[in-house]
């Protein structure tokens, strides 16, 4: 975690100890240095995202085998989620994070953007044309419908609806996460928690890809 600039990127919100242990300084120089790695990556201006958002498609073009189109389809998504947290969080910086996985057969993608603002029940109810969100899990699937917004204008709230649809069609992994509600998504099964799930503050979404050609083999 160190080496993904976890503990740096938290080390004024939150202590960790013992400070001994935790020797993040060696890692600084590596910082940028892997091609398939982002490291934790405050979003606090959207001039942060273009050069990791390119990052990502060169890894799911070159590494994992994706069409072009497909993988600029999903970083597209990736985009807009990431602007709606400086939409609806201008206080409260997000952070994006990408990491790579290898087995024998495959490669894997895990890419993760969180923000600590507050949560899509809230900002959905801000709303009026929105209904009544009863539970964390209803605004989630609710904030996954087209044109879904705290704002009212049919042009935006199309972010969730689309990471959802694109990472359907290309057989990936997707887990929102918002107070006490928890969506996790790999093709046709849909998984969901309510009460049970531990409270998170923000929107936490977790998402993960394969190889393209040995996902479609095995589908």
């Amino acid at each position: 975690m160190a080496r993904t600039g976890f503990v740096k990127s938290i080390e004024n919100i939150a202590q960790i100890g013992p400070k001994e242990d935790i020797k993040t300084h060696k890692y600084e120089e590596m910082h940028g240095l892997n091609p398939l790695l982002v490291e934790v990556t405050k979003i606090d201006n959207i001039a942060v995202l273009p050069e990791l958002l390119d990052q990502i498609v060169w890894v799911l073009n070159f590494e994992l085998k994706y069409p072009k189109h497909d993988a600029y389809d999903i970083v597209t998504a990736i985009s807009e989620v990431c602007q709606n947290t400086l939409d609806h969080n201008r206080e409260i910086p997000a952070f994006i994070a990408m990491q790579s996985y290898f087995n024998e057969n495959n490669k894997f993608l895990e890419i993760g953007i969180s923000d600590y603002g507050a949560g899509l029940t809230a900002t959905l109810s801000k709303n009026e044309k929105n209904p009544k969100m009863r539970t964390d899990l209803e605004a989630i699937n609710y904030a996954t419908r087209p044109r879904t917004s705290e704002y009212d204008d049919p042009t935006r709230g199309t972010g969730l609806y689309h990471l959802m649809r694109f990472t359907y069609r290309n057989c990936g992994l997707v887990q929102i996460h918002s107070g006490k509600g928890k969506i996790r998504q790999r093709r046709k099964k849909r998984t969901e928690w309510n009460s049970t799930a531990p409270y998170l503050p923000g929107v936490h979404v977790v998402l993960e890809f394969g190889t393209k050609k040995y996902l479609l083999a095995g589908a």
